[in-house]
């Protein structure tokens, strides 16, 4: 019958229009680098969306970010560690993080520096806590425990936070997080393949894709950036929890929280008046955390 496997959390993410056509041009070269022969571009008239998908955002300008390795006849790219790095640099209150692999040096070194920084940000990140195969667990798991063991080093000022979602009825963080999705102060967000290892940033081909508005980031169409905070987080906390009753509640309260940043202006010119270290991050009741 095969092997079991632990419950599963991910994330995609589908996009129409020019970015959906870039996409494709990805695709097509990376078929005829390998292959030899080429695809032909579809045409049609009619937009391919399928009516039983209803999207979050509509009329968004989109980024896309690669790794692509260096090979003979090409010279590579490393956007996405990039791209990983600028949005982590330019945080100044959250970064919310999901990754299947929280085991890249050079990404681990960018939170490491914003975890010692007095005015940094709170660093939350939801990771698997054990892999299923003895492979990654002798790898991947050595590698993960190790950067976590850095960052909570580095966490002088207590705004590190690093969970496992916990199905009900189980004791354990037996779901595998799969997914490839970074957050940072509600404002950008970035979904894609990669994920937060050495391979992502630089050796495997990756892409990622970011809703852009104006300098940066995942404002969409006028709407503030806690209208897609709330968007986001709703379904992933509705997916991780999965308790209808509980949930319902949790997420009336984070939409509460969110409409809060209305006072956006107050609240970054109280925070520059706290003392370093005072800021702490909540512990969401249903998640575990990992020491």
């Amino acid at each position: 019958m095969g092997t079991v496997f632990p419950s599963h959390h991910d994330v995609q993410v589908g996009v129409s229009g020019e970015v959906a056509a870039r996409l494709g041009d990805l695709v097509r070269q990376r078929w005829l680098a390998v292959t030899g022969k080429r695809i032909r571009v579809p045409k049609t008239r009619h937009d391919p969306w399928p009516p039983s998908l209803s999207p979050d955002v509509s009329d968004v300008s989109v980024g896309i970010a690669r790794t692509e390795p260096q090979y003979p006849g090409g010279k590579g790219t490393r956007k996405i560690e990039t791209l990983f790095l600028d949005s982590i640099a330019a945080a100044q209150r959250s970064i919310y993080i999901e990754n299947q692999y929280l085991s890249s040096a050079v990404i681990g070194d960018a939170l490491v520096k914003r975890l010692r920084d007095p005015d940094g940000p709170e660093v939350v990140a939801v990771i698997t806590k054990a892999s299923a195969g003895w492979l990654e667990g002798a790898t991947m798991d050595v590698l993960r425990s190790r950067l976590v063991k850095r960052l909570r080093e580095a966490d002088k000022y207590r705004r590190l936070r690093i969970f496992c979602p916990v199905i009900d009825g189980q004791k354990s963080c037996r779901m595998s997080v799969h997914s490839k999705l970074l957050i940072a102060d509600n404002q950008f967000v970035r979904i894609g393949s990669a994920n937060v290892s050495n391979r992502s940033m630089g050796f495997d081909t990756e892409c990622d894709l970011v809703p852009f508005r104006e300098f940066v980031v995942g404002t969409f169409l006028g709407m503030s950036p806690g209208v897609i905070g709330i968007t986001f987080f709703e379904n992933q906390v509705e997916e991780l929890l999965r308790d209808p009753n509980p949930v319902s509640f949790f997420v009336l309260a984070v939409a509460l929280c969110f409409m809060l940043l209305a006072v956006y202006g107050f609240r970054r010119w109280f925070a520059g008046k706290q003392p370093p270290g005072r800021r702490r991050v909540s512990r969401p009741s249903q998640w575990a955390e990992i020491r």
